[in-house]
């Protein structure tokens, strides 16, 4: 009897870890184009696999494989997603939807020497205008959302120089840029919009670069958030929209 018990243990312990990989943890919190991911297993280590979609890594912690990791993922668009994690040599695929009627903007002017890049978006409702930091020698070195709501963050968290301010009080259908070589974005507006027609309101009065194309939401959208590209020294240089119903 003392046998078989032992052997019985034996069996068991020598599963133990075969059963512990069998059964990792999945979750995945979507809000709007924004997807955090989490993977957990007591035996072995989680490794998260990149897919060829149009999702962008927006950070992994911790960085190195480990049996607890999250993930956070920025999409381009809604619709069905799928997304791979190794544990082990045996690899796990994962799918989930986010609805659809949410996408981004292009950038405003495409520079491509972002030294970060910052989202911020309203809490609940959208965007009814704009707050920016213009400081001088730099331009526009910070950007939040007004909200009918609750209004967003700062992006950068930069407090140097004045804070300019607009509120439509109306939801905005766009927004707008001006770029100057050598500066970055040394003016913003939120767009205002009748019929097909759409204007500029200005936050700065500083028009010594480049009005860029009008980053506009399709009819009937208006701006939920913003994705903001700063390049240490030079402040914001690049903006994109994310638009909703």
């Amino acid at each position: 009897m003392i046998l078989r018990k032992k052997l019985l243990l034996s069996i068991l312990f020598s599963l133990m870890p075969a059963l512990a990989l069998a059964a990792p943890k999945f979750t995945e919190s979507v809000s709007d184009l924004n997807v955090t991911l989490t993977c957990s297993t007591s035996y072995s280590s989680c490794m998260f696999r990149p897919g060829g979609d149009d999702s962008q890594l927006v950070s992994i912690t911790p960085s190195w494989p480990s049996r607890n990791v999250t993930v956070k993922l920025r999409y381009a668009s809604s619709g069905n997603k799928t997304v791979r994690w190794q544990i082990n040599g045996s690899t796990f695929v994962r799918t989930f939807h986010i609805n659809g009627g949410a996408y981004w903007t292009k950038w405003s002017n495409n520079n491509p020497n972002a030294s970060r890049k910052l989202y911020i978006s309203c809490p609940s409702g959208h965007a009814t205008g704009l707050q920016a930091k213009e400081q001088g020698g730099y331009g526009i070195v910070d950007v939040r959302l007004i909200c009918n709501g609750t209004d967003s963050r700062w992006a950068t968290g930069n407090p140097n120089g004045k804070t300019l301010s607009y509120n439509y009080n109306r939801n905005i259908p766009g927004i707008a840029t001006n770029t100057q070589g050598g500066y970055g974005i040394v003016n913003i507006a939120s767009l205002g919009r009748f019929s097909s027609y759409y204007w500029a309101n200005w936050l700065a009065t500083n028009f010594n670069g480049q009005d860029d194309p009008y980053l506009k939401c399709k009819l009937g959208d208006s701006v939920k958030g913003l994705e903001i590209a700063e390049q240490y020294g030079y402040g914001v240089i690049d903006v994109r929209a994310y638009c909703s119903r």
